[in-house]
């Protein structure tokens, strides 16, 4: 089964960057599916529970239940 995964890229003091992962819930829209898409997005980030091994320390991933989505489209 695949899975897809909206992240977001957080900096903090000092420049330490921290990834926020949503791994999402249900069924996908197809627009949504395009790697690498830049999305907007309204939706419930809830703690998520799989134990990780290798995952980078500024990394935190979270079930991620969307209510609205679009996919911005690169107007270059």
């Amino acid at each position: 089964m695949r899975q897809y995964c909206i992240s977001r890229s957080i900096s903090g003091p000092g420049g330490l960057d921290s990834t926020d992962i949503g791994v999402l819930c249900g069924s996908i829209p197809e627009p949504l599916q395009r790697v690498n898409s830049k999305v907007v997005f309204s939706g419930v980030y809830k703690a998520y529970t799989p134990s990780l091994t290798g995952v980078p320390v500024h990394n935190r991933y979270y079930y991620l239940e969307v209510s609205q989505a679009k996919v911005e489209l690169n107007l270059e």
